[in-house]
């Protein structure tokens, strides 16, 4: 847990230093540290030890035979694990790592005004289910990196580019299927405001409490993703205050709508729907794997938002206000022994060079 806040730290500053003409590196130098963390981790997340286990598994068979006798991956995961074996794993590990962080860096860049690049790169880093999980569901990361790096697609409305980034998603995860309707939204071109955002969040609560809903998602998970299986888990109920505080981030985004512009309008809709996977996931947990793909974005609105509040005392506010909610989910998360992310090693640390 040290080594991570360390980590965290060190790259927040950075991307702070990013501002001022003399460190206008700064961002740059913030994903250099977070992919070293990255790149060099070992056996650090509940996923490594099965991956590192698959990759072994994946390599003793034929191309083919995996697939006749075995068939766990998907063809893309499967063609990299080929592709790497005469590198090893941790080299694939390092590489996955340089590409995740290109793709962050990327899109923090693109989107976040310089000033606020810190407010991004602190949510990349410290909210648990963003870096973190995505370093353990390494399958799933690459599937959200390609979906990051298709949003040019989508503003450019090049649907044969857009719909080829979400077959080669689909080829590492399957889960990615999802994202084919999201063209659909961008060339509605839908406006987003306060009496759209309430009226959906009503309507979506109406059919949950109907059961059906529920029951419908259930059936098409267990149909169409039965090797995600194993993610589903009962929904724990808690104090309530984490389901609070993301129905006070729904709000809040929908409320802050006005700083959309033609650069950022999509996103801002786009962040919206992982908030629809949330009362479903109380029902069919494996739900919050397709809300993964739209987080990344909610921390990009996030910082827009942010950069645009013209009173100092309410912009300060808000960002203590989400420094105490990512810590408020980041310790009980190093607690967990479902994510195991307690201790980080690297590979230095391995007896053995995968």
């Amino acid at each position: 847990m040290v080594t991570t806040l360390v980590v965290g730290v060190l790259s927040v500053f950075f991307a702070f230093l990013a501002r001022y003409k003399e460190t206008k590196f700064g961002l740059a130098i913030s994903f250099v540290i977070i992919f070293l963390f990255l790149g060099l981790r070992f056996n650090f997340g509940s996923d490594y030890r099965g991956y590192l286990d698959g990759f072994s598994v994946v390599n003793s068979y034929s191309l083919l035979d995996y697939f006749l006798y075995d068939g766990q991956y998907e063809a893309g995961w499967v063609i990299l694990c080929k592709i790497f074996y005469p590198f090893g794993f941790f080299s694939m590990v390092i590489s996955l790592a340089v590409f995740n962080c290109l793709v962050y860096y990327y899109i923090i860049k693109k989107y976040v005004p310089k000033d606020y690049y810190w407010v991004a790169v602190f949510l990349y880093a410290f909210s648990p289910m963003l870096m973190l999980v995505h370093s353990s569901a390494m399958r799933q990361s690459i599937s959200i990196a390609i979906f990051l790096l298709s949003l040019d697609f989508l503003y450019e409305k090049k649907a044969i580019k857009y719909f080829a980034c979400v077959g080669c998603a689909m080829l590492f995860h399957t889960s990615a299927i999802i994202l084919a309707p999201i063209y659909m939204l961008r060339s509605l071109n839908w406006k987003l405001n306060l009496t759209i955002g309430l009226c959906f969040l009503s309507v979506l609560i109406i059919l949950l409490m109907t059961g059906r809903l529920s029951e419908m998602i259930f059936e098409f998970t267990l149909n169409n993703f039965q090797r995600y299986s194993f993610y589903d888990e009962s929904a724990e109920f808690g104090t309530g205050l984490g389901t609070i505080i993301q129905i006070g981030q729904l709000i809040m985004v929908v409320y802050f709508v006005k700083y959309q512009n033609n650069k950022n309008a999509l996103i801002f809709k786009l962040s919206l729907i992982q908030f629809a996977f949330i009362p479903i996931a109380f029902f069919v947990s494996m739900i919050m794997r397709l809300a993964m793909y739209f987080e990344p974005l909610f921390i990009i609105v996030i910082a827009i938002i942010i950069s645009n509040i013209s009173s100092s005392v309410i912009r300060y506010g808000f960002i203590t206000l989400f420094i105490f909610i990512t810590f408020y989910s980041l310790f009980p998360f190093f607690k967990s022994p479902i994510w195991e992310f307690a201790n980080y090693q690297t590979i230095f640390s391995s007896t053995k060079f995968y």
